[in-house]
C-alpha cells in the first residue's frame, strides 16, 4: 500500500513545511531554542526563500516580526561562529608547551552567554566588523610549542596572521593554505623545521609573506609563483638549497626579494627579467654561480 506522504503533491509538502516553519518562528509559544532549531535545519537563504515567497502576502504581524527575527539570526550565526573560533583557539593553546600570556586572556566567560564565549577581546586577536576573526599577532608572546594542532580552517576572514619571534617548532603545516583570505603572513625568527609546504602557494591573496630565520630546509616550492599579489617575499637566514625557482618570474607584482643567508645555487633564472616592479633584490651568501657580493647597492646582483 502507498503511503499518503508518498502521493502527498509536492507543492502541498511545500506548503505544510512553510506553515510548520511559521509556527516555529511566529508563534507566542514558540521559544529561542525553537528558532535556532529551524536555524540549524535549514540554511539561511533557503529558509526565507522558503518561508516567505514573493508571491505570498504576510499578516502585518509576520511583518513586523520579520526585522527582528531576521537580526536575530544574523547575530545567532555571527556568535556562532566567534564561538567556533574561541573553541579553535582554546584546543590550540591547549596543545602547547607554554604560553603564560596566552594562559592568562584566552579564557571563556563565566557564563553560558554567547558574548562571553567571543575572542575578540583576547589578546592577539582583533575582529572585524562582522564579530568575527580578521587579524591573529602573537609575535613575541613567548608561544611554546607547534602550530599542527591550529585549525586554519576555522578562520576563514583572517587577512593578517603573524606568529614571529616565538619558540614554535616542528614544520609549517600543509592547512595553512586554508587561511584563503591571508594577504601578511610571518612566522619569522622560529625554531620551525622542514620545507616550505607547496600549499603555500595557494594563498592567493597573500602580499607578504616572511619566513626569516627559521630553520627551514630544501627546495623552495615552485608553487610559490602562483601567488601573483606577492609584493614582498623574505625567506632569508635559513637552509633552503636547490635551485631558484623559475617561477619566481611569475610575481610581476613583486617589489621585494630577500632570499640571502640560504644555500641555493644554480644561475639566476631568466625569468628574472619578468620582474618589472623589483625594487629590492637581496641573494648573497649562497652558491648562485654568476653572481657576487655588491656592496652599497640596491640590487645586490652582478655578473662576475
Amino acid at each position: 500500500m502507498v503511503g499518503v506522504d508518498e502521493v502527498e503533491p509536492k507543492a502541498n509538502r511545500t506548503s505544510n513545511l512553510r506553515l510548520r516553519l511559521l509556527q516555529l518562528l511566529f508563534s507566542s509559544s514558540s521559544s529561542t531554542q525553537h528558532i535556532c532549531l529551524s536555524v540549524q535545519s535549514y540554511k539561511y537563504a533557503k529558509l526565507f526563500n522558503l518561508v516567505f515567497p514573493k508571491s505570498r502576502t504576510m499578516s502585518s504581524s509576520s511583518s513586523f516580526l520579520l526585522p527582528a527575527t531576521l537580526s536575530f539570526l544574523l547575530l545567532f550565526q555571527i556568535a556562532s561562529a566567534s564561538t567556533e573560533e574561541a573553541l579553535a583557539l582554546l584546543q590550540w593553546k591547549n596543545s602547547l608547551d607554554s604560553s603564560d600570556v596566552l594562559s592568562a586572556s584566552w579564557t571563556l566567560g563565566a557564563s553560558n552567554a554567547t558574548t562571553d564565549d567571543s575572542p575578540c577581546n583576547w589578546v592577539g586577536i582583533l575582529c572585524g566588523d562582522g564579530g568575527g576573526v580578521v587579524k591573529v599577532n602573537l609575535s613575541g608572546f613567548g608561544v611554546t610549542g607547534k602550530l599542527e594542532g591550529f585549525s586554519f580552517a576555522s578562520f576563514p576572514n583572517v587577512s593578517y596572521f603573524e606568529m614571529s619571534v616565538n619558540n614554535l617548532y616542528g614544520p609549517i603545516p600543509p592547512q595553512i593554505s586554508l587561511l584563503q583570505k591571508v594577504e601578511y603572513l610571518d612566522f619569522s625568527l622560529t625554531n620551525l623545521t622542514g620545507r616550505i609546504p607547496a600549499e603555500i602557494g595557494l594563498l592567493s591573496r597573500l602580499q607578504t609573506l616572511h619566513l626569516i630565520y627559521c630553520q627551514l630546509s630544501g627546495s623552495i616550492p615552485q608553487e610559490i609563483g602562483n601567488l601573483k599579489a606577492l609584493t614582498e617575499l623574505a625567506l632569508y637566514g635559513n637552509m633552503l638549497d636547490g635551485p631558484i625557482p623559475a617561477s619566481f618570474g611569475n610575481l610581476t607584482s613583486l617589489v621585494n626579494l630577500f632570499i640571502y643567508q640560504n644555500q641555493l645555487s644554480g644561475s639566476i633564472p631568466e625569468e628574472f627579467g619578468k620582474l618589472s616592479n623589483l625594487v629590492w633584490l637581496y641573494m648573497d651568501t649562497n652558491n648562485i654561480s654568476g653572481f657576487q657580493f655588491c656592496p652599497n647597492r640596491q640590487f645586490h646582483i652582478c655578473v662576475k
